[in-house]
């Protein structure tokens, strides 16, 4: 597995990684133009997977085929490419082998991306989501815990404060949350 360290993000080449994400070394990404992948921290992506942001032909005109760049030269022609903007993935995220993710798409914190799922539409925080093209399958928590976590953010927590909270992370969610909730910080 390919891996970074927990206490830097990292940023290459249009492709932006938050600390402690790790993947296999035969995950694609794929960057085309001006568009961008940006995933978040503490994410896990499984072999064979491919992230795409660009590339889009167009397909409602007489023909798919890149004339502007192999006719003419040009490098990122709007004339054949759609432009959809960034993947972005959120933190916590769990990407399982062989799911493809498209261009434009948002992945919200805490989701799961099954096995050979192909994503297309934005993703709910901690949504699972399955299939070709991927739906929502269920979700991890209720409503209500999964408001809470996105408080909690604990992806944003220092470093070194995951790692002395590690612990928690195997613990019922109820307790988590009850420790990490921002009204019981406040206290």
């Amino acid at each position: 597995m390919q891996s970074r360290d927990l206490f830097n993000d990292q940023v290459s080449d249009g492709i932006s990684i938050g600390r402690a994400t790790y993947w296999d070394p035969s995950v694609a990404f794929h960057t085309f133009g001006v568009e961008e992948i940006i995933i978040g921290r503490y994410c896990s992506i499984a072999a064979n997977a491919v992230l795409m942001a660009g590339g889009e032909h167009y397909y409602n005109t007489v023909s798919t085929w890149p004339f502007d760049n192999f006719l003419q030269g040009q490098a990122n022609p709007t004339r054949t490419y759609c432009v959809k903007g960034p993947l972005v993935i959120g933190s916590d995220v769990w990407i399982g082998r062989n799911a493809l993710i498209g261009a434009g798409v948002q992945i919200g914190h805490g989701a799961v991306i099954g096995a050979g799922a192909v994503v297309k539409k934005d993703v709910p925080p901690y949504a699972i989501v399955v299939g070709n093209p991927a739906r929502v399958l269920k979700f991890r928590f209720s409503d209500p815990e999964i408001e809470a976590l996105l408080e909690i953010a604990w992806w944003e927590w220092a470093a070194e404060d995951v790692i002395a909270r590690s612990e928690w992370f195997y613990r019922p969610i109820n307790d988590f949350i009850r420790e990490f909730g921002l009204r019981s910080m406040d206290a």
